[in-house]
């Protein structure tokens, strides 16, 4: 499920058929979202190639989407990964840093 955090719509599906032969998300070369909640894609990678809507199915929920807690802590990382994620903090928001830096390792 795919969810717009600026309290737009939502997607249950990507898969631009419905019925059985129509292409499946296998299919899929290329996405395109506009800030109207429309979806476009594409099955080549070709220049030539257009770009169809997708005839989905963009749905308002009726109340804020509740995130479950799979786990009760945070999984810790393999130091190898945390200090790769340290070394990305230069290209990253400062905002963001106070998340990784305290990252479970």
């Amino acid at each position: 499920m795919s969810y717009n955090s600026k309290g737009g719509s939502y997607f249950i599906s990507i898969r631009p058929g419905k019925k059985a032969g129509d292409p499946t998300v296998h299919h899929l070369r290329a996405l395109q979202f506009s800030s109207e909640s429309k979806v476009h894609f594409k099955l080549s990678f070709s220049e030539n190639s257009a770009w169809e809507a997708l005839l989905q199915r963009a749905q308002v929920p009726n109340e804020p989407i509740a995130w479950i807690r799979m786990f009760p802590c945070a999984l810790p990382i393999e130091e190898r990964k945390f200090q790769d994620l340290q070394s990305m903090k230069h290209v990253m928001p400062i905002e963001c840093h106070h998340f990784f830096d305290n990252l479970p390792h």
